[in-house]
């Protein structure tokens, strides 16, 4: 009929579903709708539809490192074309649009003893962004300092000490952490002597 006629668009769409004037797509692929024209004549259309996943992201579990040391933080991106961690802290990221890398703790972040972690991945064309967050916690290296007065030799955890002085033994905390203990140890020596009597 020299009245019908076809036509054939694109679209690009994110997420598993496409809604075509009720017509519920979930796969890519080409689709055929009929439609009648002016002159009362059958008008097929074609919709070539090309569905794209939607970015995903897992920055990794919350984490506790030590004082002085940095953190590996590991994001796990999925259907994306980059990557970017973000810090709402003053630290820095050793790469920061690599899935993998490093962070180290900024002033404000020791101040603060946590710093929030952001893992942001940028999906494909049409599809935007999705971010998640992680919380890295900051602890401080425990020191102490104790005194003992004793006689001739001290055991301190095993360690024998024979002369007075300044002893350090490190522990580690239920957090992972170095506690670094101080002993001032005062040795004092015993005395010995011998005598002689001579009696009836």
């Amino acid at each position: 009929n020299i009245n019908s006629n076809s036509g054939t668009s694109n679209i690009y769409t994110c997420d598993t579903t496409y809604n075509w004037n009720g017509q519920i797509i979930t796969a890519s692929g080409s689709y055929d709708q009929t439609f009648t024209n002016a002159a009362g004549c059958d008008s097929v259309h074609t919709l070539n539809v090309t569905i794209i996943p939607s970015p995903t992201a897992d920055a990794g579990s919350d984490a506790t490192i030590c004082s002085g040391n940095s953190a590996t933080v590991n994001g796990i991106p999925g259907n994306y074309t980059s990557v970017q961690w973000t810090t709402n802290g003053n630290g820095v990221f050793l790469d920061e649009f690599a899935d993998t890398t490093t962070y180290t703790p900024g002033s404000i972040d020791l101040v603060n003893g946590s710093v929030i972690l952001t893992f942001t991945v940028y999906g494909n064309a049409p599809c935007g962004s999705i971010s998640d967050s992680m919380v890295l916690t900051i602890t401080d290296t425990l020191i102490g300092t104790s005194n003992i007065d004793t006689c001739d030799t001290y055991n301190w955890n095993g360690q024998i000490i024979t002369t007075s002085g300044s002893y350090t033994q490190t522990f580690v905390t239920a957090n992972y952490c170095d506690s670094i203990h101080i002993l001032v140890a005062t040795i004092n020596y015993s005395n010995s002597g011998t005598s002689n009597i001579d009696t009836c």
